[in-house]
Formats: C-alpha cells, sequence, structure tokens
C-alpha cells in the first residue's frame, strides 16, 4: 500500500513500550474497516520496541516504522501524523486499545457528514448513550465543544479517540509550522490549539471505542523538572488559539485552568517517589516558579484570597513546604 491511499491513518508514538505495542496494534488489525495506514514512531527506545515494531511492519504492509532519536511524545506523535497523507487520521497510545467498530463509525459518520473531527468517548468517561452529537460552523463548534472543553477545562482534550480531517492540518503547516517542543505533559493541549482553528463541523459518538489504559507514569513516579516547560508551551498555546476565536489573553477562564493544572502539578511534584522530601520540595518549588504560574497565582479574581496564599507560602516558606510535602505523600499512600 502506498503512503496515503488509505481511508485512515494512525501514528502510534511508542517509548520502551515492548511488552504493550503488539496488544495496541492488534486492536487496530481487527477493525471491520480495513483501510487503514498504522505508523508506529520509536521515540529512542532502548529496550526492544524497535525490533518489535520492525517484525509486525514486516507481517503486515499496511504498517511502517520510524525510528527517531529521542525527542518526546509531542514530537513522537506529531512526526506519525505528518507523516501520514491519508484522508482522516488518528493516534493510539501504545498502552491503550480500540474497538473493532471504531473507524468503521468514525469514518463512516465523518463522510456522510462531512466532519472535519469526529471523536467517541473514552472508557474511562463514558455514559455509553450511543448519542450523537453534530455541530454544523465555527461558531457553533466553538460555543458548543471548544469553548467548554477547551477553554473551561470540561472533560478531556486529548489526540486519542479522536479522527481529524487531514486538510485541517494546512492552516498550519502552511503557517508558520508546528511548535517544535519536547513536552511530555499536556502534549494533547499543544497539538490541539495548533489544529482546532481549522475546524468548522465536528461530531461526536457517544460510546466507548477507545479504551484508555490509566497508568502512574514515570514522570508521576520519578517526577523530572525538566517535562515542566511543556506545561508553560501548552498555556501560551491555549492563550494564542483562544485569541484566534476572540478571546483575550488574560481571560479569567483561561487562568483559572492554568491554576487548576498547576496545582496538579504540585500534588504530581509533592507525591513522587523521589530520594528524599527535600527533592520533592525542590520540585514543587520549581513548579511555583514556572512563568506562566507566577503570572496566574497573583490573580486574586482567578484564585481566591486563601488560594493566592497557598501558592505565596509553599514557593517562599521552605519548612511549610517541606510539611506538606510529608502530608501529601501520606495522603496518597492512604
Amino acid at each position: 500500500m502506498d503512503k496515503g491511499d488509505a481511508k485512515v491513518g494512525v501514528a502510534i508514538p511508542v517509548y520502551n513500550g515492548e511488552k504493550v505495542l503488539a496488544r495496541a496494534v492488534a486492536s487496530i488489525q481487527a477493525q471491520t474497516l480495513t483501510d487503514w495506514e498504522i505508523v508506529i514512531v520509536d521515540d529512542g527506545s532502548t529496550d526492544g520496541t524497535a525490533r518489535l515494531a520492525d517484525e509486525l511492519a514486516s507481517k503486515d504492509r499496511r504498517i511502517r516504522v520510524i525510528h527517531q532519536e529521542n525527542l518526546g511524545s509531542y514530537m513522537a506523535r506529531l512526526n506519525g501524523i505528518l507523516s501520514l497523507g491519508t484522508e482522516y487520521f488518528t493516534s493510539v497510545d501504545a498502552d491503550d486499545t480500540i474497538e473493532p467498530e471504531m473507524f468503521d463509525v468514525m469514518y463512516g459518520l465523518a463522510k456522510h457528514e462531512n466532519l472535519d473531527l469526529v471523536e467517541c468517548d473514552l472508557s474511562v468517561d463514558s455514559a455509553n448513550t450511543g448519542r450523537v452529537d453534530l455541530y454544523k460552523g465555527r461558531e457553533s463548534v466553538f460555543n458548543n465543544y471548544i469553548e467548554p472543553v477547551y477553554l473551561i477545562g470540561e472533560g478531556f482534550l486529548c489526540v486519542c479517540g479522536k479522527l481529524y480531517r487531514r486538510g485541517i492540518l494546512s492552516s498550519v503547516v502552511g503557517g508558520n509550522g508546528f511548535v517544535n517542543a519536547r513536552a511530555t505533559l499536556f502534549e494533547d493541549v499543544l497539538f490541539n490549539a495548533q489544529v482546532l482553528h481549522g475546524i468548522c463541523n465536528y461530531g461526536c459518538v457517544h460510546k466507548p471505542y477507545y479504551n484508555y489504559s490509566i497508568t502512574v507514569s514515570s514522570s508521576v513516579k520519578n517526577f523530572n523538572p525538566k517535562v515542566l516547560p511543556g506545561f508553560c508551551e501548552a498555556v501560551w498555546a491555549r492563550k494564542d488559539y483562544a485569541f484566534k476565536y476572540g478571546v483575550k489573553p488574560d481571560d479569567v477562564r483561561l487562568s483559572r485552568w492554568t491554576a487548576k493544572n498547576a496545582m496538579n502539578l504540585v500534588m504530581l511534584a509533592a507525591s513522587a517517589k523521589q530520594k528524599s522530601l527535600l527533592v520533592n520540595a525542590s520540585h514543587v518549588k520549581s513548579v511555583l516558579s514556572l512563568p506562566c504560574v507566577v503570572e496566574v497565582s497573583a490573580k486574586r479574581e482567578v484564585l481566591g484570597f486563601r488560594q493566592c496564599w497557598m501558592f505565596y507560602i509553599l514557593k517562599h516558606f521552605p519548612l511549610i513546604l517541606f510539611v506538606a510535602c510529608i502530608k501529601v505523600r501520606r495522603l496518597i499512600k492512604g
């Protein structure tokens, strides 16, 4: 099969996924719609992932492999997507699986309704009603999907579980191109911030066709402050994207999303398994010192008086920060 001949293209970014990759690929091979293409992007794996990926490709002509140096999950996914020339594209994480009818249902709906984006529910957050929501026109898509999900932060905004029309990439590639980032946190937000502006027609099938695997990632087990700039990149990308819709960068909804996720990062940094609590405290301070967090932590109209003081005290009083880390770790352990 020549690149781009298929109806649906799938990018699978993977790093050290030797134990799970074959299962993800098998779930795609089991699709009732067989006109698809897979590109596996081996992001500099150090286990047997590269060998396994090449083996899978040798057995199915619809599978290709890209081997690259370790650039992070955002660039691995992006490089895979950009290498696809198919009519629609999606992404499946190496530790997830999809239901056999996913492509058939979602591609069929996309073609019948002329959709730029169609998504399904994730297995972790689905009422499984079977209802189909359709929004046509940029204003309708913004009011009913982008504003509540992207600006306010209701629901998941991941790349997985979505089928994108390839044509929406032209507005990004034809402009300044995609951001070159090493984001591993909030990389889905960063990607969608760059492509959603090109969407005019959107649909959602409320069935859990995507089986999302909730795993404790290495960034949580061993919190590394080097991944934090990806959070700021996501914050700035959201502001830039919102501005295209006439939303001011200092809109309180954007700031609240930043504050909420900054506190989630504080919790992760405080509870991660590190050599000592002093390391946890240092990482919490790294979160609170991020430019995007410093900016929003001073906004009382966003955080409220008590939360403003919490940001301030944790950053400037080491003893209180140390005690907070102890309490959070005990809370996480139950």
